[in-house]
């Protein structure tokens, strides 16, 4: 289920990605956070319109 949700999203994401790298003010975040016993990094990108979140590699 999982990667049928990523393809359906996949395009949306690639206009938001190419939105966000036009912008002339962009906030730029990472902050951890715990998913079942393991921690990731948590990235953010956003404006007053649009928000893109990713999730970086586990770690200790």
């Amino acid at each position: 289920m999982p990667g049928q949700a990523a393809e359906a999203v996949a395009d949306s994401l690639k206009l938001i990605r190419a939105l966000l790298t036009l912008v002339h003010v962009l906030h730029a975040d990472e902050t951890t956070t715990r998913i079942g016993s393991g921690r990731r990094w948590l990235h953010v990108a956003c404006t007053e319109r649009l928000t893109l979140l990713g999730l970086g590699a586990a770690f200790a």
